[in-house]
């Protein structure tokens, strides 16, 4: 009896019903007080020694709350000898305590706490701590009396359980027993004792056949599409087959052990017993002659010749139930093939789904992330199918990359159709196939025979002779046994079960039109299993597309490394190098380059692994060879630009060291300087540019080659120190123009003494020799007209070095006399032109004069050869040329006051002289 949970109460006690209202019982009960005992001081708690004492100081008021007892039977607090059991000593010693200090309940594994409410009974023995059950008092009081009461009646101090149920069992089960064994023998294989020992045979031969699976789901592993297809037939030419093939095999030979049994046992009786043996049951007329069987009794001849019509009877039924009994094992066969294959199925089902627990039972949308899954060790090939041993949680089974596809998604590779059909041949249909293939008994050569007794439907009901009889027999023989009845007569026996084979109807035999196969597609359990496959799997690749949107960025990675026309830009580049564009370009593939990096390899969504690794082992050369191809370029422009620009600076470096002090050297000089003062600005700009280009590629490339990292560091040390060669160079520059203008001014200042002193001897006439000619005196006028343009033509370039050395500065130009031609030299030309004017217009009076004047003999003769070529002028035109040279001659005499007199009185003698010839 099992141990009660609480305290005992009446209703624990084994077969008990009430036997009255409460409210009907009296409390005669309980145990009588003391006369003196009973009335004690309320305050008083020393006289409390037992649970009544403590019931009775509750109701009188007493000031103590609790009381903390044991039981009050030493022998009680031993522990039960079985566990579960409690004997009627310890169920009774719960309602008998007795009072203890508090501090030696302390110790104790089992004790009592009575209040004024309730009982409650603490056990510390029990897993999980201490604990305690409680019951209001008055209930528990109440069932003590009821206890007390039981135990006062006769029945239970007379008898025991076991001896109730031992009655009741033998004289009623017994009988039921034995009349359901007779009823099931007159129908089942397993009470004919011909049949019973091969079934059971066939029985464990199809618990193996169930027990074969298709298909193996190894918890612990990860598959790919062809490690998926290869383990799982390998399993089935290794394991399932095999086995499948060999329980088989064996329940064959059993069924062929039992035909060969049975025909044998018949062929014996029907060459043993007689025909007359089945009738004549009462004499020895017929019975061998034989000096032993003389000496037997009546009785005894009776009883074999019973036994013996008996086991013929027995194995012609059995023989004549063969066809059946075959038909039987082949029901049964196919049905375990069908039961392994959905079992199969359904374990296979139950495999996935503990691999991702709690799958379906959440929306289709919403399946929780279950991380990255590490990268466990592969096992080797599994002892077990799927399920044997426990299936742990959360491990994905299916291998999945993640690839991107051309029309801008993310895809797997194997497709979720491809996977669905995978498992739909390498579970389902490999199951149907496997339970299809074991060939149905009755198709075997050996019992092809029975098959057409079957076909021919010829066949009784398995054992309708001998089973009948020997149920019949055992019935009559139990319930003559239970009742105590006299024995039957044998002879009725036999009659009675003859009489049964008799009467028992011909019936056809029934034959399954569906073969293992399709018995298992009609199995529950296929069924479901089948659906739980298909559904974890859509559901899985559900979850799946949804991580896999974390991919989708990748898709512009991979379109930008396909599209991206390298010569075309590398042209462009170097055309004009756009290092914004191209910086930017690089971060982007720097990031691109981080993002592949830290892309996440390793994914689990239900039942899939998604696998990124061969994405990123296609994206990451692509980027890579990208950037590097990028940062090469720019690094060649950048070194290529950083030597152009140290090498000007360089240049530069060393016109600024130069210093030429002559002043043709230095103007050029100082304009070649002007103009790298000028262009200092775009040289550190582009300075600037090369080395931020050079900076861009160190940030991406990590390092620079030692030859561009050299140029570089040059670069920007030519460029830092350039400002101050050239302000060094302006400032000596600025110095040396002050003194160049000085000595421009002085050079200057002697050209225009040279005029003075030119304009002075043509006013005063000291370079003319009063008895020269006109002629002669031109001459010499040109010369002093020759020098007097040199003195210009100087003081004009004087002028040109003067502006083009000072520039805007006054104070230089200045110095360097003003930057224009002096006013003497001008004024020395006008004086030259002057002169020449006027004494070109004494050498035309003179030679009018010498024409209008009389001529000597050699004159004439001289003239006439002149006078024969060419015709005197007329008159009137010599006076025309005389009033217009006079008219000069004045004009010259107003233009100048400083004209020399000599030189005019001449003139105007001379045409006075043409005047007066013409007029003589």
């Amino acid at each position: 009896m099992a141990a009660p949970s609480g305290l005992f109460s009446v209703e624990t006690v084994p077969g008990w019903c009430p036997l009255g209202p409460e409210a009907q019982r009296k409390s005669q009960a309980r145990r009588p007080v003391a006369a003196a005992a009973a009335a004690p001081a309320p305050s008083d708690a020393g006289w409390v020694k037992t649970d009544e004492d403590v019931a009775a100081y509750f109701e009188r008021g007493g000031a103590v709350e609790f009381f903390y007892c044991i039981r009050a039977d030493d022998a009680a607090e031993a522990e039960p000898a079985a566990p579960g059991c409690v004997s009627w000593e310890a169920a009774a010693a719960e309602f008998f305590l007795k009072v203890v200090p508090q501090d030696r309940v302390a110790r104790l594994q089992r004790y009592y706490i009575i209040s004024r409410r309730q009982v409650v009974k603490v056990d510390k023995r029990k897993a999980g701590g201490e604990h305690t059950d409680a019951v209001p008092l008055a209930e528990w009081l109440r069932h003590k009396r009821a206890f007390l009461r039981l135990r006062q009646l006769t029945f239970f101090g007379s008898f025991g359980l076991a001896k109730c149920f031992a009655l009741w069992r033998s004289n009623a089960q017994g009988r039921v027993l034995l009349r359901r064994r007779h009823q099931l023998s007159q129908r089942l294989f397993a009470a004919c004792p011909a049949f019973a020992g091969p079934l059971g045979q066939a029985g464990a031969l199809m618990e193996q056949l169930r027990g074969a699976r298709a298909a193996c789901v190894q918890p612990r592993r990860t598959y790919s599409a062809a490690d998926w297809e290869e383990q799982q037939a390998a399993w089935r030419t290794r394991k399932a087959k095999p086995a499948l093939e060999a329980a088989a095999s064996q329940l064959a030979r059993v069924a062929e052990g039992v035909c060969a049994s049975v025909e044998a046992a018949a062929e014996e009786a029907l060459a043993t017993v007689q025909p007359h043996e089945l009738s004549d049951r009462i004499g020895v007329d017929l019975y061998a002659a034989s000096t032993k069987a003389k000496a037997r009794s009546m009785q005894a001849i009776k009883h074999d010749k019973v036994t013996r019509a008996q086991a013929y009877h027995t194995a012609l039924a059995n023989r004549h139930a063969l066809p059946r009994f075959l038909r039987q094992l082949d029901l049964r066969l196919a049905t375990a093939l069908a039961e392994g294959a959905a079992a199969s199925v359904a374990d296979a089902a139950t495999a996935l789904q503990g691999a991702a627990p709690g799958l379906l039972q959440q929306p289709l949308g919403g399946v929780a992330e279950a991380g990255c899954a590490s990268d466990g060790e592969e096992e080797g090939q599994v002892e077990g199918p799927a399920g044997a041993g426990g299936i742990p949680g959360s491990s994905p089974l299916f291998l999945v990359h993640v690839v991107l596809e051309e029309g801008g998604g993310v895809g797997f590779q194997p497709s979720e159709a491809q996977w669905a059909a995978l498992m739909e041949d390498e579970m389902v249909g490999a199951s149907l196939q496997l339970a299809g293939s074991v060939p149905p008994l009755l198709t075997l050569p050996a019992f092809e025979r029975y098959n057409a007794a079957l076909l021919a439907g010829g066949a009784t009901t398995p054992c309708a002779d001998g089973a009948a009889a020997d149920g019949a027999a055992a019935e009559q023989s139990g319930q003559a046994g239970l009742a105590g009845s006299e024995e039957q007569d044998p002879q009725q026996v036999a009659q009675h079960a003859s009489a049964a084979a008799e009467s028992a109807p011909e019936q056809p035999a029934p034959h399954h039109r569906h073969g293992a196969a399709e018995l298992a597609q009609l199995d529950g359990g296929f069924v479901s299993g089948t659906a739980t496959s298909r559904a974890l799997l859509a559901r899985s690749f559900a979850e799946a597309r949804r991580l896999a949107q974390r991919y989708q960025r990748y898709q512009e990675i991979q379109q930008y490394c396909q599209e991206f026309d390298f010569a075309a830009w590398e042209a462009a580049q170097r055309a004009e190098l756009d290092l914004p564009a191209t910086e930017a370009a690089l971060r982007q593939l720097q990031a691109w380059q981080a993002a592949v990096e830290a892309m996440p390899l390793q994914q689990t969504a239900g039942l899939l692994r998604l696998d990124a690794t061969g994405l990123q082992s296609s994206l990451a050369p692509a980027v890579a060879s990208t950037l590097e191809s990028m940062s090469g370029l720019l690094l060649q422009l950048a070194g290529e630009r950083c030597a152009v620009l140290l090498s000007e600076q360089r240049a530069w470096a060393e016109v600024a060291a130069a210093r030429p002090p002559e002043l043709e050297g230095f103007l050029a000089w100082a304009a070649e300087l002007a103009r790298m003062q000028e262009a200092a600005a775009g040289q550190a700009a582009a300075a600037a540019h090369a080395d931020a280009a050079l900076e861009v590629v160190l940030s991406c490339a990590g390092r620079l080659p030692p030859a561009e990292a050299v140029r570089k560091d040059d670069l920007r040390e030519a460029a830092a120190q350039l400002p101050a060669q050239l302000g060094k160079a302006a400032a000596w520059a600025a110095e040396q123009r002050g003194v160049h203008a000085v000595a421009l001014g002085q050079m200057v200042r002697e050209v225009a003494e040279e005029a003075v002193l030119l304009e002075a001897e043509l006013q005063t006439g000291m370079f003319v020799d009063p008895g020269a000619t006109a002629d002669e005196v031109l001459g010499e006028l040109d010369l002093q007209q020759s020098r007097t343009a040199q003195l210009a033509a100087q003081a004009g370039e004087l002028a040109s070095v003067a502006r083009e050395l000072t520039g805007t500065d006054g104070a230089l130009l200045a110095a360097a006399g003003g930057g224009k031609v002096p006013a003497e030299v001008q004024d020395a030309e006008a004086a030259v032109q002057r002169c020449t004017a006027l004494w070109g217009l004494v050498a035309e009076a003179e030679v009018l004069r010498d024409g209008c004047s009389p001529q000597t003999d050699q004159q004439q003769e001289g003239e006439a050869a002149a006078e024969a070529a060419a015709a005197p002028p007329p008159i009137e035109q010599t006076a025309e040329r005389v009033a217009a040279l006079q008219e000069r001659l004045a004009g010259l005499r107003g233009s100048s006051e400083e004209t020399p007199s000599a030189v005019w009185l001449r003139a105007s003698s001379a045409l006075l002289a043409c005047k007066a010839a013409l007029a003589g």
